[in-house]
């Protein structure tokens, strides 16, 4: 199935996300951004938190730190911050086009 960059329903939001691997981090960012976020995710296990980077097939990623990785992730936030990475990324998009 084909995903629009951004167009996901929030039951699509809920249900397709997964963790990316070290690995893909790498490969699409780069070593530099890897080593970035293998270092925030050290941190926030000497914080007894969890460091995690998301993605969803529609190709967003972003980053999240929670309190458990055995612990769901709350739905409504999980939303929010797809919904807002989109958000964020139209207001760049049409400030840069000025």
């Amino acid at each position: 199935m084909k995903y629009s960059f951004g167009q996901l329903t929030d039951e699509q939001i809920k249900t397709t996300f997964f963790d990316v691997p070290d690995l893909g981090i790498g490969f699409a960012f780069g070593g530099d951004f890897l080593a970035t976020v293998q270092r925030q995710r050290r941190e926030a296990q000497r914080n007894g938190r969890t460091f995690r980077v998301l993605g969803w097939p529609d190709g967003t990623t972003l980053s999240v730190e929670v309190d458990d990785r055995s612990q769901p992730l709350d739905a409504q936030k999980l939303i929010a911050l797809y919904r807002g990475t989109h958000g964020a990324a139209q207001v760049l998009d049409a400030w840069r086009s000025t």
